[in-house]
Formats: structure tokens, sequence, C-alpha cells
């Protein structure tokens, strides 16, 4: 994403083929969703330069910065230690092209296994925006529950799919 090239300084160009930087910034300047214009691209090399797929499994030494970049953007994976047992509440679209709902909920069983109070909560056949946007009653209710004290009812429970107002 082009927040995480910003935040950490990085080219855009150095990862992605020449002139598909400036097709995602442009759909970010309308959309959430980057991915719509990528639905014509077919393979790796259409996306990424040589030079980084050619380095993949060694981005370490070869795209340092990216390496860092992308292990720090990771919310599991995420050498930032978190510092509070705070309960988390994770929303997906089961449509989501942006942040797909599969990782997410392994994301999700992870914590759990860490042992973290996790409510997850899948919307039937939503995007990325709308299921944010539709969820946002519940995320409401569920940061006024948790600022009250109201423990989770059911924490750990990731249910399927769901119909989401």
């Amino acid at each position: 994403s082009t927040a995480l090239a910003d935040w950490y300084g990085l080219d855009l160009d150095e990862a992605l083929v020449p002139g598909l930087s400036e097709v995602v910034l442009e759909e970010l300047a309308t959309t959430c969703n980057v991915l719509d214009p990528a639905n014509d691209l077919d393979t790796l090399e259409e996306v990424f330069t040589p030079g980084f797929l050619a380095a993949a499994g060694r981005w370490d030494e070869a795209y340092p910065d990216w390496s860092c970049a992308l292990q720090a953007d990771t919310v599991r994976l995420s050498p930032i230690a978190r510092t509070s047992g705070a309960p988390v509440m994770i929303v997906l679209g089961e449509g989501d092209t942006l942040a797909w709902s599969p990782p997410a909920r392994a994301d999700a069983e992870a914590f759990c296994a860490d042992g973290m109070d996790v409510e997850l909560v899948e919307c039937a056949g939503l995007d990325h925006e709308d299921a944010a946007l539709s969820t946002l009653d519940a995320q409401a209710a569920f940061v006024a529950d948790r600022l009250a004290g109201v423990p989770l009812t059911a924490p750990c429970v990731l249910p399927p799919p769901t119909s989401c107002p």
C-alpha cells in the first residue's frame, strides 16, 4: 500500500513493474480497492520487478527496508510487542479483495491461541468498505462495552460469515 510505502519512505517502483505504481496511486485516490485494475494480471511477473521476485526468501538482504516494513505492517507478526491484553474486534467482509478473510481468520486463531480475547465478525458477501460501514454500530458498542469494563461474552468463538445490517 502507499501508506506503507509513505510511512517507511519506500519507493513503490522498486517492487512494482513500471507503470503499476501509478495505477495503484490513482485507484487509492478514488477507492479502497486497488485490486480492480489488477484483475487483468495473471502472473507475479506482471506485478513485481524481476529483482524483487528474484530476491524472494532473502528480502532481508536484498530489500531490507521492504522486508522490515512488510513485517512491521503485519498485525500478528509485527516485531512491535503488544502492551495490553485489551480484547480485539476483527471485522471482515467475505467479498473483500483488499483484506482477505482467510489470512485474517488465521490471525484471529493465532491471537486466541496466544490468550487474546477476540471477537470476529465476517459479513457475508460484503466488500471491504461495506463490511466496515455496516458494522459501525457494533464497533462503537464493542468499544463502549470494553471501556465500561464489560467482558466479551464469547471470546474466540470465530463464527462463519453472517448477514450484517
